[in-house]
């Protein structure tokens, strides 16, 4: 009996650490999509803490942008699967998101 409750213990112990991972996620996510619709790049650099903002870091942002009003062209009921899709994709291709999320999870289970 008392295995089984530590192991139940420690299942809701990662639920609810997962749980926290997923909001602070979602959060950052909320906050840069905001900062791509309003074409904030200074805030973007700032948020994802770039230091330098090289090419590649500006045309990423860029293309995220790019793809934003692409898909604000459309009703949003009608917005293309395949532009969602490829937006979502280059954001969650951040590499610094990437950075963040990895040092989010390292502190709750390294």
């Amino acid at each position: 009996m008392t295995s089984y409750s530590v192991s139940e213990n420690d299942n809701e112990n990662i639920e609810n650490i997962l749980g926290s991972i997923k909001e602070l996620v979602g959060n950052k996510l909320i906050l840069l999509i905001t900062i791509i619709l309003k074409k904030d790049q200074s805030n973007w650099f700032i948020s994802l803490k770039i230091k330098e903002e090289d090419f590649f870091n500006r045309k990423h942002y860029s293309s995220l942008v790019e793809l934003m009003n692409k898909m604000q062209k459309f009703e949003p009921d009608s917005v293309p699967e395949s532009l969602i899709e490829q937006f979502g994709l280059t954001l969650l291709s951040t590499p610094e998101l990437n950075t963040q999320i990895n040092k989010l999870v390292l502190k709750y289970f390294g």
